[in-house]
Formats: C-alpha cells, sequence, structure tokens
C-alpha cells in the first residue's frame, strides 16, 4: 500500500528532501550526502517492513520523514519538562536525540552515533534493536502529549512496556531480550 501511495521516484524525492533539509542541515548526520543516506534509509525501511510489526515501522518512517508530532513541528518553541529527562527545554527531535535519558536506552557503544541510534545505519540484528527502541521512544512520547500528569518519572519502564507488548519474531524478542540483560540487568 505505501508502494502504490508513494510511487518509487516520489518516495526518493521526500527521503532525499528531508534528509537534505532537516538531517544533514541541522547537524544530526555526519555524512554530507544526502542522496546516498536517503537511498540508505529508503533500503532499510523497506527490509524493516518484513522483519517488525506495522506500527513500529511507521515509527521509523516518520522519524526518518521529520515527521514526529513535537511542539516545535507545530512552531511552539516555549520551554516545557522534556517527557523523558524531565528538563526543561524545547519539545524537540533534537532534544530527543541528545537527552541523556534517551541515550540510556541504547547500547553504550552507540550513545554518540545518531546514525545508529536513530537513522538504522548497521547490521540487521542493530536495525532491528534500534527500531524498536525508536519505536518505544515515539509511543511513549505520543502518549505523553496527550498526558495531564508528569511522564518523565516512569519513562524507561514506561517505553520498555511499550516495547514488551509488541508482538515481535523470536529473532527481535531474543534481541531485546540479550538488551534487556546487559542493559539493566534483568
Amino acid at each position: 500500500m505505501f508502494d502504490h501511495a508513494h510511487p518509487k521516484a516520489t518516495l526518493l524525492h521526500r527521503f532525499d528532501s528531508a534528509y537534505r533539509t532537516r538531517w544533514i542541515k541541522s547537524g544530526c548526520l555526519n555524512d554530507r550526502r544526502p542522496r546516498v543516506l536517503s537511498e540508505r534509509a529508503v533500503s532499510r525501511l523497506a527490509w524493516l517492513s518484513q522483519h517488525v510489526p506495522p506500527r513500529v515501522h511507521v515509527a521509523n518512517v516518520r522519524l526518518h520523514l521529520n515527521a514526529w508530532h513535537t511542539k516545535r513541528r507545530y512552531q511552539q518553541t516555549n520551554l516545557t519538562s522534556c517527557y523523558f529527562c524531565g528538563r526543561q527545554v524545547v519539545d524537540s527531535l533534537e532534544h530527543i536525540f541528545h537527552c541523556d535519558l534517551i541515550r540510556s536506552l541504547f547500547p553504550a557503544g552507540w550513545r554518540g552515533n545518531l546514525s545508529k541510534c536513530f537513522f538504522l545505519s548497521g547490521g540487521e540484528d542493530e536495525v532491528l534493536l534500534a527500531s524498536i527502541l525508536l519505536y518505544g521512544i515515539y509511543a511513549h512520547h505520543c502518549a505523553a502529549r496527550h498526558s495531564s500528569t508528569p511522564t518523565h518519572i516512569e519513562s524507561k519502564a514506561s517505553i520498555a512496556r511499550l516495547i514488551g507488548e509488541l508482538s515481535v519474531t523470536k529473532q527481535v524478542y531474543d534481541l531485546w531480550m540479550q538488551h534487556l540483560t546487559f542493559q539493566y540487568g534483568r
């Protein structure tokens, strides 16, 4: 259905535009080749669609296309409590990328590498783990935006619960369990 609604040429153009005008321009990615990066993203997202539930895939596609619903996206630049760490910040993807609590969710060796954490670089297992972590972050952010109570207090537990509720393949489940064991000693 995605291919029907977005023919390949249009899809590549949309990704290229997002990478050129958003991710490279704002310094989120070190590689300055938007066409190469966008083609890699489309390829990895197509592969990912066969290995994770649709909601995980959609959360990842939305990130690549700069389509997460942050306050900054809607031109609101006032400081509010971060839904993850509780600091007073502008709700934006840039803060999410650099939020200390979010970084702590990823394996220690990835924490300085935005491409590996958010833009699906790495091997298959790394892409699968990053995609479900990204889904948990996205789902928590969406729920927190509509909550009247502070959400940062239990954000790690909420993200883990949201990921744990996914119906995934044995490979993805095993990756998640290994990550939990290594990361949190569970």
